[in-house]
């Protein structure tokens, strides 16, 4: 692939996502934004600020059970801002980027700023590819800083 300002041969050709899943919902992160995954009683020990994925999301159920949860730390200079996943299954899932479908123009007009920036197939399967950083970004997710991940409680969540 070529790099579009300079013209030379880019080195990259492909990314490596973690692929979890919420409520039978698969996402995908690239590996090169996350720092760390570790179990909530680590993050909470260490008074990681993190927030629930389906809040951010804004899932449309009454309850979200979570049945694996793991916190993962993004990679923002400080360590302290994680968000809390379910179900990860696949680290280092490689994906060429020629793979990657992008949403589409009208997608990004109704939900600008959406920390869904694209989508791969895996075993046939939709993988949603999520930014964390714009995840993080998110309204519904900025009154949630400054609580450590056990405060956050479960209200709509519960782990199984």
């Amino acid at each position: 692939m070529k790099d579009q300002i300079t013209g030379h041969k880019s080195r990259i050709d492909e990314i490596r996502l973690l692929i979890f899943r919420v409520m039978d919902v698969r996402f995908g992160v690239d590996m090169e934004t996350i720092a760390e995954m570790c179990e909530p009683d680590q993050a909470k020990a260490r008074k990681i600020d993190a927030v629930h994925i389906h809040d951010m999301l804004r899932f449309d159920v009454k309850r979200v059970d979570y049945r694996s949860p793991k916190v993962l730390i993004v990679k923002d200079g400080t360590g302290r801002l994680g968000v809390m996943i379910d179900q990860p299954e696949t680290i280092n899932f490689s994906v060429k980027l020629e793979d990657i479908l992008l949403p589409p123009s009208l997608l990004k007009l109704v939900t600008p700023g959406s920390p869904i920036w694209g989508f791969v197939l895996k075993k046939s399967e939709v993988v949603m590819m999520l930014d964390p950083f714009k995840l993080l970004l998110l309204p519904s997710g900025n009154k949630k800083f400054g609580k450590p991940v056990s405060d956050h409680g479960c209200g709509t969540a519960n782990a199984v």
